[in-house]
Parts: structure tokens; C-alpha cells; sequence
């Protein structure tokens, strides 16, 4: 992954792919998308925010859209 690399938020990321943003977070729990999590103010428990790298939408899309 490029560092510079730009990252999606869920809503971003569900826009991409046309889908809500449970359903990403669905794919991510699966383990169908890669996505990293980022803690928020506090940072713990369920209190994170997940970003999706851009290339990891490409990849899903060409692996499923075929």
C-alpha cells in the first residue's frame, strides 16, 4: 500500500461501491475488504473509525465484477 495512498471513510467507500455503509462494514468483518481501523477521541471500544484504501475498492470490484 502507497503511503500517500488516499484513504475512503465507510460512506466514501459505500458510495464507490453502491452499497450502504453496514454492508461495508459487513464486507469488512468477512474479510471480503480490507479495511484499517483508527481510533477516535478515547480510543476504545467501539468508539473507531474505519478508512478503506482506494486501491482495496479497485481490487474488490475487479474480483467481483467479473
Amino acid at each position: 500500500m502507497d503511503p500517500f495512498e488516499k484513504m475512503l471513510c465507510l460512506r466514501e467507500a459505500a458510495g464507490a461501491l453502491s452499497t450502504s455503509r453496514d454492508s461495508v462494514v459487513r464486507l469488512i468483518q468477512r474479510g471480503h475488504l480490507r479495511g484499517v481501523r483508527f481510533p477516535r477521541m478515547g480510543g476504545t471500544g467501539s468508539n473507531v473509525s474505519w478508512r478503506i484504501p482506494e486501491s482495496e475498492i479497485r481490487l474488490f470490484l475487479k474480483r467481483n465484477m467479473t
